[in-house]
């Protein structure tokens, strides 16, 4: 199975519509005009399905960038981990 890294800037390069995989690890709300809300709706919804982990609408409005996101879903990922043993 791919990286988380590499999952997420999959997704990125598609809803963001980003053609170089650095672009897409150096995403963010401030540098991307693409990166508009419906892109972010689709941002989240896209991850959540991808890693079967949900946002709150608070954790949703403070992702502004991948690296934020990425960090996110390491500890979504584990926390989903850990209830499962």
């Amino acid at each position: 199975m791919p990286s988380t890294r590499a999952r997420l800037t999959r997704i990125f390069a598609q809803v963001l519509e980003i053609h170089d995989e650095q672009d897409a690890v150096s995403a963010s709300m401030e540098t991307l005009a693409s990166w508009d809300s419906m892109a972010h709706i689709f941002l989240i919804l896209s991850v959540e399905q991808q890693f079967r982990v949900s946002f709150t609408p608070e954790e949703a409005t403070l992702i502004t960038s991948f690296a934020e996101m990425e960090d996110l879903v390491a500890r979504k990922v584990t926390q989903n981990e850990g209830a499962t043993e």
